[in-house]
């Protein structure tokens, strides 16, 4: 078995290939412009960046980070911000869903989704006038 921490770019072929990028054992900005990243954000394909603040400011294009918190045992709370319209969009469609299909265990979820994707659609507005 290979560990993903070694390595820096796995490719998964699917109906959408998937890009899983681990910048964990890179501490130096100039390693990760070094990787060519833009071919892969540029491209058709969905990609997936682990320890992402590393390389905060040299991605390009239209993003939705997704933030994984661990919040006691082996409960994780999931913060998902939309930086642009078209992520906004499926941040509202998740919330509609998560809404459509809560359940009295689920509110916190429902209202997270809801409260990310208002506060990108006000950032949106302000940036917009």
């Amino acid at each position: 078995a290979r560990s993903p921490t070694f390595v820096l770019i796995c490719e998964y072929y699917a109906r959408l290939t998937l890009y899983h990028m681990d910048l964990y054992r890179l501490d130096d900005i100039d390693e990760i412009i070094d990787l060519g990243l833009d071919d892969y954000f540029l491209g058709d394909g969905v990609c997936v960046v682990e320890w992402a603040e590393k390389g905060a400011g040299e991605f390009i294009g239209d993003h939705m980070t997704v933030r994984i918190e661990g919040i006691g045992g082996e409960e994780r709370r999931l913060t998902f911000t939309a930086a642009a319209p078209r992520y906004a969009a499926i941040l509202d469609a998740l919330r509609e869903h998560a809404a459509d299909n809560a359940s009295a265990s689920e509110p916190q979820v429902q209202s997270q989704i809801q409260s990310q994707s208002q506060a990108q659609a006000q950032a949106a507005n302000s940036e917009a006038n």
